[in-house]
């Protein structure tokens, strides 16, 4: 019997494993680009587009009719052949009005050349097949009102590359491949059966207790829809609209309070399981109702170029979609472009067209390979979501939240391996600023979440005293701390934290010093892996010029070296305030960049982190020395110096008496650290007791969470 149900469970594993690999193969193959077109684009902001016109009364791009015939507006040409025109209005067609174009030799000759298009009523599109040849420039005839917002000039990419079919031909042939080496790997299979095993398990237990379950099930959608009827009376009292992006919030916030209340008995006991979920529906949150571009968060135009061009490392051409966010990130930033209402609307009806007209780019070279790891798992979910066929504003969406994704999956295995004081990765993890950046394209949240895997695994070590390590514990910190350290160096010195474990933790003296190999190869791997690449002539790209035109690194080293007295003046009076967290703490707390700050107070926030790190040591618990408590600071003040230092010499005007440039976020991946190694004291745990543990944890996580959905409110989503 036994025998016929591990060939069933053979059977199963083979046929699971085979069709998840298949679905995914098929996916990718669905979101690679082949033929199409290459595509440019010309905008009114970028002052290249409109040339001149006749016939019109114009102010900036908008253009009014007058009647006179031979009317025209002249619009920039483009070298090489153009086979399509797609222009783009910001007002739609009162009706269908006939778009015609003429061609513009290299001598200011009108050719005897017309196309022809009609603009359609209701739509902000008009698509234009041209005639071969290259030209000057165009002269654009409509005898209606409009606002020429854009063009873009087409041109068939001539792809003779691999089909469609082979690409499918071949990604079969590797699942076939992966599926018989990953099952013919004993332990792999051991894992796949087990996790099988539960699977099934799981749902026999709801199968014999389904009353119950479809009991809380009624009962969790209960509660969201209450938040939700609840939302749209508060929103509308108030003068607000209730949209989309409203109801999306209303549901999330419901979903966290059905989860508070029906799992209220496990909030100190599964506090992983929980703190996994709410780190999720919080991350989710930003990542779902910002609008669809960049420049919502710190850099994120550059993390979304690069997560996009890593998406199509094997076809090498991105979307024209994606070329234009990129471009318009400024005026989303400063501007807020695109957070009303019509706006998104109109931007993303754009979006979806230039995808389905198959308008292209080629796929530029990365600037820092090494980076390319923090890019990942967005680039995974616009795979993903793009071998779908989803919408690209949804698309954009799941690339950003693969982010939030990775914290709470880092953060749930950290907090496993704590023995106490889980619920400090879970502060840090729900600061409003470090959840709004999970929950946008960057490289923070993988080196935030893989530093927090890596320590945690170190301090729940020091936890257990009595036991030895194991021989995984030290390859699991080590790579957590490479990887974290990987797509930004200058994060090396956290990595030093996990050196000094007391030798009564290891079997020998040998296993002590090997441990201490991995740590130190970890921290100096990812300078060795830089190095490596520049010689390999990938380099790093161009320094940060975004600090005018006064900024000269070399000079600056130069004025360094020439005054260091005053050099280190400077700093250290950046340094006494930038390290101080009730002056700069706000910066890495409250901030939520081009959104604003969380109408919640900063030090309120700081001291509520603080004060639950404190509440949430056990009674007896191990302490950690005290040169473990001076080294996590001396790591702390080390990090924000090199910070300070690298903007001042990269980002500063050369001689300044300040630093510019140097954001408090820097400082955020050496919080946790700080916060838990300092809180952790022997004292009496008689608040715990008092107040009960579940209770505390509830209380903080509601603060937290408040705070980052009274931010996204005021800064985003009351504004559509």
């Amino acid at each position: 019997m036994k025998k016929k149900q591990q060939e069933k469970m053979n059977i199963r594993c083979w046929i699971v494993v085979f069709v998840l690999l298949t679905v995914l193969g098929l996916l990718f193959v669905n979101s690679i680009y082949l033929d199409g077109y290459y595509c440019t684009e010309y905008s009114y902001e970028s002052g290249n587009l409109i040339a001149d016109s006749y016939g019109y009364t114009v102010e900036n791009n908008s253009f009014q009719y007058t009647g006179d015939e031979g009317s025209y507006v002249q619009i920039s040409g483009v070298e090489g052949p153009v086979d399509q025109l797609m222009l783009v209005f910001n007002n739609q067609a009162e009706k269908d009005e006939e778009v015609f174009v003429n061609y513009v030799d290299d001598e200011g000759n009108i050719l005897d050349l017309v196309s022809q298009a009609t603009w359609k009523k209701g739509t902000n599109t008009v698509k234009i097949d041209m005639e071969e040849g290259e030209y000057n420039s165009y002269l654009l005839l409509l005898s209606c009102n409009f606002t020429l917002s854009r063009v873009y000039y087409a041109a068939e990419n001539g792809y003779e590359g691999i089909s469609r079919v082979e690409w499918i031909f071949g990604v079969m042939v590797l699942v076939v491949i992966l599926t018989v080496l990953l099952l013919s790997i004993s332990k792999t299979r051991v894992i796949i059966e087990s996790a099988d095993r539960k699977v099934v398990d799981w749902l026999q237990k709801i199968k014999e207790n389904r009353k119950e379950v479809g009991k809380k099930i009624l009962l969790f959608a209960g509660i969201i829809l209450a938040g939700v009827l609840v939302s749209y009376v508060v929103v509308k009292g108030k003068g607000y609209t209730f949209s989309g992006k409203t109801a999306i919030l209303a549901v999330l916030v419901g979903a966290l309070a059905a989860m508070f209340i029906l799992c209220y008995k496990n909030l100190a006991k599964r506090i992983e399981v929980i703190g996994f979920f709410v780190i999720l529906l919080t991350g989710s949150m930003f990542a779902l109702t910002e609008p669809a571009n960049v420049g919502v968060s710190w850099d994120d135009e550059i993390h979304f170029r690069n997560a996009v061009q890593l998406s199509h490392v094997f076809d090498g051409q991105i979307s024209g979609a994606d070329l234009t966010i990129i471009d318009d990130y400024t005026w989303v930033a400063l501007e807020k472009k695109n957070y009303n209402r019509e706006q998104q609307k109109q931007y993303n009806q754009l979006m979806d067209e230039l995808v389905d007209s198959h308008y292209y780019a080629q796929r530029s070279g990365f600037s820092a390979k090494n980076t390319l790891i923090a890019y990942v798992p967005s680039a995974i979910g616009l795979i993903l979501a793009r071998g779908m066929g989803l919408p690209f504003d949804i698309t954009l969406a799941v690339g950003r939240w693969m982010n939030t994704l990775l914290l709470a999956i880092l953060s749930y295995f950290a907090m496993k391996k704590l023995k106490s004081g889980k619920i400090v990765v879970l502060l840090i993890a729900l600061l409003p600023t470090n959840i709004f950046i999970a929950g946008n394209y960057t490289y923070d949240t993988w080196l935030t979440a893989w530093s927090i895997l890596g320590l945690s695994t170190f301090f729940g070590e020091w936890q257990q005293p009595e036991k030895k390590m194991d021989r995984f514990t030290p390859w699991l910190i080590g790579i957590s701390m490479y990887l974290a350290v990987l797509p930004k160096q200058v994060y090396f010195p956290l990595t030093f934290i996990a050196l000094f474990l007391p030798l009564s933790k290891f079997h020998s003296k040998k296993e002590c010093w090997m441990y201490r190999i991995i740590i130190l190869a970890a921290a100096v791997l990812p300078f060795i892996t830089v190095y490596l690449q520049n010689i390999a002539g990938s380099g790093m790209g161009q320094g940060d010029i975004r600090g005018g035109e006064a900024v000269d690194a070399t000079s600056q080293m130069d004025f360094v070296r020439n005054n260091p007295l005053q050099s280190a003046k400077i700093l250290l009076n950046f340094l006494k305030i930038y390290l101080n967290p009730f002056v700069e703490g706000k910066e890495y707390i409250s901030n939520i960049a081009y959104l604003g700050y969380t109408p919640v107070n900063g030090i309120f926030l700081l001291v509520t982190v603080l004060a639950g790190a404190l509440v949430s040591r056990e009674e007896g618990e191990t302490r950690f020395p005290w040169w473990t408590r001076a080294g996590v600071l001396l790591v702390y003040a080390v990090i924000g110096f090199i910070a300070a230092f690298s903007m001042y010499v990269a980002f500063t005007a050369v001689g300044a008496d300040t630093v510019a440039g140097c954001q408090g976020r820097y400082l955020m991946p050496a919080l946790f650290p700080v916060v838990y190694v300092l809180s952790r004291f022997s004292f009496k745990t008689w608040v715990k007791g008092w107040l009960k543990e579940g209770n505390i944890n509830l209380v903080l996580m509601l603060i937290l969470v408040a705070s980052s959905v009274w931010g996204l409110w005021t800064g985003c989503i009351s504004l559509y």
